[in-house]
């Protein structure tokens, strides 16, 4: 794997959009993240698809694809973070020139829908990327990004992993975005992870949001399974401020059973559920439980890899290990140099 180089106070941070205009539509969110990284000692600069709207998108594809290319180009530019996720990642994978990424190799860092361009930047390019917080949900937070979120993706981008912490507090509550005067959400305690399944498992970890792994199946920039840790972790569902269906997570996960990809894998991490009833949650770990059942490898169940808040920032494509009986997920390796 080809490693980015470490964040460094005074590096420069810039915001790219790869899907959602999320950034142009809620701009309060946009200068509270920028105002909040260089408060940290950050430059901060704004990919040229940021403030774009195109009702469904941060700009046509080509705008963003070029973004992109510019941004990895620039010499100035230590990390990318996404503004957001959205649903048109899609758009840029056969766009994409990959040997600019390989030859100019910077942190990139994003969720859910970004799924499809670290599973495209790992296999194309062999970049180490970060399944972490974005730019308008987490950074934006109102009135700052929880701490929790802020110090683990910091630990990721400078090289301090080590065992996964446990946070114990958190939220799924939604945040109208739209409202003139936010108000912050309140941490509730939660429970910790829990293993569906025992054993021992150390090797490169991959992963991410569920509906994203479903599309890369089949193509040419999905993540090679074989011997690999996943991550699958579950986002909002299409009604707004709540979690995906029972039915349907079970349907995408019976998808991905089905091509094989479960049963080339040594273990298996599943996020903490997004805005569920206890009811549903129950059902959904069963689902868990049932189809992991005959694989014989350690799952492990509710970490915060998650659409809930705080989240953890994990490198894909660096090794870790998984052990039931010792009750650890552990980092063994850095994501950067």
């Amino acid at each position: 794997m080809i490693k980015p180089y470490k964040l460094k106070k005074g590096d420069t941070i810039a915001f790219y959009s790869p899907s959602s205009p999320h950034s142009a539509i809620f701009p309060k969110r946009l200068t509270r993240a920028s105002d909040f990284l260089k408060s940290q000692g950050y430059e901060v600069i704004l990919g040229e698809t940021v403030l774009l709207n195109n009702e469904r998108t941060s700009g046509s594809a080509e705008q963003r694809v070029n973004d992109l290319h510019r941004l990895f180009l620039d010499k100035k530019v230590s990390a990318i973070i996404s503004t957001s996720g959205g649903l048109f990642c899609n758009d840029l994978l056969r766009k994409i020139d990959y040997n600019i990424i390989s030859s100019n190799p910077k942190i990139f860092c994003g969720y859910s829908d970004n799924t499809l361009l670290s599973s495209a930047m790992h296999s194309q390019s062999n970049l180490v990327t970060f399944y972490g917080p974005c730019a308008i949900p987490e950074l934006g937070e109102y009135p700052k990004p929880y701490e929790f979120t802020w110090n683990n993706f910091l630990s990721a981008v400078e090289g301090r992993l080590s065992k996964v912490p446990v946070f114990e507090s958190g939220t799924d509550e939604f945040s109208d975005w739209f409202l003139k005067e936010e108000k912050a959400r309140e941490l509730q305690p939660k429970k910790g992870s829990e293993w569906l399944h025992t054993g021992i498992a150390k090797s490169q970890i991959i992963g991410g949001c569920l509906p994203s792994l479903e599309q890369l199946k089949g193509t040419p920039y999905d993540f090679k399974y074989e011997g690999k840790i996943l991550f699958i972790e579950i986002p909002e569902g299409e009604v707004l401020g709540r979690g995906m269906p029972v039915e349907r997570i079970d349907s995408k996960l019976s998808d991905i059973e089905m091509s094989g990809n479960l049963d080339k894998i040594n273990g298996l991490i599943f996020g903490r559920l997004f805005r569920q009833s206890s009811d549903d949650e129950k059902r959904i770990k069963d689902i868990f439980y049932d189809r992991t059942n005959k694989l014989g490898i350690p799952v492990l169940y509710g970490v915060d890899i998650t659409h809930s808040d705080p989240k953890l920032t994990i490198p894909i494509g660096v090794n870790v290990e998984l052990n039931s009986y010792k009750d650890i997920f552990e980092i063994n390796e850095q994501g950067v140099i």
